[in-house]
């Protein structure tokens, strides 16, 4: 809401520069449509330029490697060894240019599907300003390569921009997408395929002209779909899969946040911005109404900015508030870490009233826009001294507010946000890949624990001090892992992701994870772990009793499990009882369910818990399970799939490209 807000206050809101004396308004009118003219040409000489080169590269940079506004006559990111090659080695036959887009994922508003629309946007707006006589090079890293590549299949299947004859070579460096099936490597042949999926239909009459390159290891372009059928699923809903269905785009987004790489260090002299015009406001304003108009639209900015940070924020402390393995997961990192950074703002965050501080710009806004909508009636000197007067407390309060914040050093700002920015996809796809293990591991457990639930009531009434205390002391240790897991994670979150996931699993794996964990959300598991505990206790006691001789007393101690042993079996009934009723068809296409996943449907359609608990660990036989406990280290690895800085070690194999598309010219 804050940023439509800022949006709003900036559109109505005139700018300080705006402003200026009539005499000069019509030369000010002629130097903004020259300088929009200029501006306009400059995009267009951008896209087709006044001569026609005989070749055009076109070159799609990875996350944050650049930006909309990025000129693209510059060479930037992975590929500016690729493009620079070309140029050395054609000169002025070739025409390369580096596709300026969002480049964002997950922060800056965006989802990475929704920053790679802006880079396909682009590429078909590019590809189609070419001359028509230009030969086309299309080449692209990570995020770009997953655009790239979709374009180049577009193309190559008859929906492009351009035709197919046209291009002549398209390079992929880490293609999120990869199939190996339909396109040649360049380099070593690795496993598996890409994370986010394959490109239905491949590439089509551009087939034979694309050439991948991908490191053994890579998971955004290297995942054994057989082995990891669980990952490969995640990664599809976390980077827009279109087979999936809406909803699984809106779990996406709701982990998108707003906060920006500079965001934070760039606090401070806005506040400082802002508290100097607001002091200097009667003295500079009071002269005219245009000035004081000029300085109350430029407090108004001021406020609206520093709103459009604090809003995040606070949406991150209330993330950080629900999922405390945010905050575990930064602890753990090492002392001068980017982690560490972020915890230290973290920390900071807690002892300020972020809801206070967006209260007074809030007001701070809003005082400027009512005094610009009702205009000055009066003496202008006036006027501008009593908004002053009512503004400068709240500018004082917020800066108050904000003190520790902005006592934090711009290194330590700018290397936490880093982090700040893409901590609730990291700390969910962490906690997906843990509960993917904790579940399997829980459910190989569950006959245990049904038959520890049978013979601890038989071995009470027995007064079996010795059986007693050991089924107790079991029942607590087949219930601790997931009594840790279940306090740490938002199920309701993580089973709706998994439940989205499913449908890509033809497996089965992956539904079985999501239909255990939506049961472990129902389970009120601190009512179990207080009870298990109180058993253990009592178990203890009463075995230190006979371990004295003193079966009486041990046998009486033993009486005191029965009310706890009841509340117990009223906590855990929902494990054992209440399965949700899940369509079968999310499981896969029919004439793909194989005999242990047919096995799982019929145990769903029945609600039969054990059948559903015997079905789920024949799907998890010894492979797969230590597949998922192997995930559980690469959670964050995952989760930064939409950053470039995970897989950096490409620069052989831009070389490669380099000479592949060079040798194109020549065919």
């Amino acid at each position: 809401m804050l940023l439509f807000q800022s949006v709003a206050y900036r559109r109505s809101i005139a700018p300080r520069s705006t402003v200026v004396p009539a005499a000069e308004a019509i030369a000010l009118v002629m130097v903004v449509l020259c300088a929009v003219m200029g501006v306009q040409a400059g995009r267009v000489s951008a896209q087709q330029p006044s001569r026609c080169a005989p070749f055009t590269a076109l070159m799609a940079p990875g996350t944050w490697e650049t930006t909309a506004s990025a000129d693209p006559g510059v060479a930037i990111g992975m590929l500016a060894p690729v493009g620079n090659g070309l140029e050395a080695a054609l000169g002025d036959d070739i025409d390369v240019r580096y596709v300026p887009y969002a480049a964002s994922a997950f922060d800056q508003g965006l989802t990475y599907s929704q920053s790679k629309d802006t880079l396909l946007a682009a590429l078909r707006e590019m590809l189609s300003g070419l001359c028509a006589s230009t030969k086309v090079m299309i080449a692209g890293y990570s995020q770009g390569a997953d655009g790239a590549g979709d374009i180049a299949a577009d193309i190559g299947n008859g929906r492009g921009p351009i035709s197919a004859d046209r291009v002549i070579g398209v390079g992929l460096l880490a293609d999120p997408k990869r199939d190996p099936s339909s396109t040649t490597a360049l380099g070593p042949h690795a496993p598996g395929r890409g994370l986010a999926g394959i490109r239905p239909g491949g590439f089509g009459l551009l087939s034979s002209v694309v050439r991948t390159i991908c490191l053994d290891g890579d998971l955004y372009c290297s995942i054994r779909e057989g082995a990891q059928p669980f990952l490969a699923a995640i990664g599809q809903v976390f980077s827009g899969n279109a087979d999936l269905p809406a909803f699984a785009g809106e779990l996406s987004r709701s982990l998108v946040s707003e906060l920006s790489s500079g965001a934070l260090a760039g606090m401070n002299p806005t506040i400082s911005a802002l508290t100097d015009s607001t002091e200097s406001l009667a003295v500079d304003s009071a002269s005219s109404a245009a000035g004081a108009t000029a300085e109350v639209a430029e407090i108004g900015n001021e406020a609206n900015s520093l709103a459009a940070v604090l809003g995040p924020l606070r949406e991150l402390l209330a993330f950080v508030q629900k999922f405390p393995a945010a905050r575990d997961q930064l602890r753990a990192a090492a002392a001068g870490s980017p982690e560490s950074a972020a915890l230290a703002i973290l920390d900071v965050l807690d002892q300020m009233d972020i809801d206070a501080a967006l209260a007074a710009t809030t007001e701070l806004a809003g005082a400027a826009q009512r005094f610009l909508d009702g205009g000055i009636d009066g003496a202008v000197g006036a006027a501008v001294v009593g908004l002053r007067d009512a503004l400068a407390p709240l500018v004082h309060q917020l800066a108050s507010e904000l003190a520790p914040l902005l006592g934090l050093d711009e290194t330590t700002l700018s290397a936490g946000t880093q982090i700040l920015k893409l901590l609730q996809p990291n700390v969910i796809i962490d906690q997906i890949t843990n509960i993917g293990t904790g579940v399997m591991q829980l459910a190989a457990a569950v006959p245990r624990i049904m038959d520890c639930f049978a013979q601890l009531p038989d071995a009470i009434a027995a007064g079996d001090v010795r059986s007693a205390h050991q089924l107790s002391g079991e029942l607590n240790n087949l219930f601790a892992p997931a009594i840790a897991m279940v306090a740490r994670v938002d199920f309701g979150l993580i089973s709706d992701i998994l439940g989205a996931a499913a449908i890509l699993d033809p497996t089965g794996l992956t539904m079985a994870v999501a239909l255990v964990a939506e049961v472990l959300s129902r389970l009120d598991m601190i009512r179990i772990a207080n009870d298990i505990g109180l058993i253990q206790e009592v178990g203890w006691r009463a075995a230190e009793l006979l371990n004295d001789g003193d079966s009486a007393g041990a046998s009486a101690e033993l009486t005191g499990l029965v009310p706890i042993g009841l509340d117990l079996a009223e906590a855990a009934a929902g494990f054992f009882t209440d399965v949700p009723k899940t369509d079968p068809a999310l499981l896969g296409v029919p004439n793909q369910v194989d005999a242990r996943r047919s096995a799982l449907v019929e145990a769903i359609k029945a609600g039969d818990v054990r059948e559903v608990v015997d079905a789920v660990i024949a799907l998890v036989d010894s492979t797969r399970l230590e597949e998922l406990v192997d995930l559980v280290g690469q959670g964050v690895d995952v989760a930064t799939f939409y950053a470039s800085g995970v897989h950096m070690h490409y620069g052989p194999g831009a070389e490669q490209l380099r000479d592949f598309l060079n040798e194109r010219t020549s065919q």
